[in-house]
C-alpha cells in the first residue's frame, strides 16, 4: 500500500477516508462556516431590498402629495372669483380615489398701481391697479406624505378712487 499525503491508497486504487477522527471533522466545520457566511450575506441583500422598498413607497407617496398640492392651486384658479373682500378657498376635496387630497385658500395681498404704458395697453391703462393674490395649497398623499405650495399672482383691475 502506497501512502501519499492524508489519504491512503489501497492497491487497488481506491482512495480510503482519512482514519484520524481531527481530520473527518474538519470537513464539517469548513461546511458550517460557509453555510453561515452564505446566510450573512442573504439576509443583508434581503434587508438591503425592504429598505430599497421603503424608500420607493415614501417617494411615490411625496409625488402624490405634491400633485395633489398643485391640484389644489389649480383649482383654486379655475374657480376665478378673485374678490378682496372675500378671497375664495378650495374646501378638502378627495383625490385619486380618496388615496390623497387637496385643500387651498386664495389671500388679497395688497394692490399697486399700473404703468401708464404697461401690458401693451397703451394710454387706456391709467384707471388700473394691479391686485395681488396668494394660493397657499397642500396635499396630502399615502403614508402621511404633506406638501405644502404656494403661489402668487395678480388681476387687473379698476383703480381706487383712493390713489392718486
Amino acid at each position: 500500500m502506497v501512502s501519499r499525503g492524508c489519504r491512503r491508497i489501497s492497491s487497488r486504487g481506491i482512495a480510503k477516508p482519512p482514519s484520524s477522527p481531527t481530520e473527518r471533522g474538519v470537513a464539517l466545520i469548513v461546511a458550517l462556516l460557509l453555510l453561515t457566511v452564505l446566510t450573512v450575506i442573504s439576509v443583508s441583500a434581503m434587508s438591503t431590498a425592504t429598505l430599497q422598498l421603503v424608500m420607493s413607497r415614501n417617494v411615490s407617496s411625496y409625488g402624490q402629495a405634491f400633485q395633489a398640492a398643485e391640484t389644489g392651486i389649480a383649482l383654486a384658479l379655475s374657480q376665478g372669483s378673485f374678490s378682496v373682500e372675500s378671497p375664495g378657498s378650495v374646501p378638502p376635496t378627495p383625490l385619486d380615489g380618496g388615496v390623497a387630497s387637496t385643500e387651498a385658500a386664495i389671500t388679497y395681498l395688497e394692490s399697486t398701481p399700473v404703468p401708464n404704458a404697461a401690458f401693451s395697453l397703451g394710454e387706456g391703462a391709467v384707471g388700473l391697479q394691479a391686485l395681488h393674490f396668494e394660493v397657499l395649497a397642500a396635499g396630502l398623499g399615502p403614508r402621511n406624505a404633506t406638501s405644502t405650495h404656494v403661489q402668487g399672482f395678480y388681476v387687473l383691475g379698476p383703480a381706487s378712487e383712493s390713489e392718486p
